[in-house]
């Protein structure tokens, strides 16, 4: 049954991914009926927390990603990056108001990703953590804080360079 929760919960995403969410839904439900472990589990959890995010389930959202932290902490092969967990973990951060945590997360993911500058996943973290620093500077300029806006562009400025360290020499959507 593995298999099959493993399947349902690729085809979830991939119809998350087309836009059809009803579908999603439906694939994504049937991936955790049996409460899956293992990858499968992972995958499947994964994939509603995803959708979770989408539609603004934010406390849903976490609990999934919650399971997917605790099954791969316990499990040694995992068919979920460490990558995708952290920039789901990041993206329910802002989604929160808390981009403190997001950049936290960011930085999780790059600590546990073994050749972070190579893993092209990083990007979204990149970009994720670039954002967050945005929303540190949008809270700490009108109050006149000058510390937390020059903290919030110097992680603004550390993630602009590995994202522009990363996409030098990758191939353009032309070239794909």
């Amino acid at each position: 049954e593995g298999f099959g929760s493993t399947l349902r919960a690729i085809r979830g995403v991939s119809a998350f991914l087309l836009g059809r969410w009803a579908e999603a839904d439906d694939w994504i439900a049937g991936a955790l009926e049996r409460d899956p472990v293992g990858s499968p589990g992972v995958l499947a959890h994964g994939a509603r927390a995803l959708l979770d995010l989408g539609r603004g389930r934010l406390d849903s959202a976490a609990e999934h990603l919650e399971i997917v932290l605790l099954m791969c902490q316990n499990f040694t092969a995992t068919a979920y990056s460490w990558t995708d967990l952290y920039s789901s973990i990041a993206l329910l951060s802002i989604a929160r108001g808390q981009p403190a945590e997001a950049i936290d997360s960011v930085r999780e993911s790059l600590a546990r990703s073994a050749e972070p500058e190579r893993d092209v996943q990083m990007r979204v973290c990149h970009r994720l953590a670039i954002r967050a620093a945005a929303d540190l500077a949008e809270v700490a300029r009108p109050l006149g804080d000058e510390a937390g806006l020059e903290e919030a562009r110097a992680i603004g400025r550390e993630f602009d360079a590995r994202l522009d360290r990363q996409t030098v020499g990758a191939p353009t959507e032309s070239e794909d």
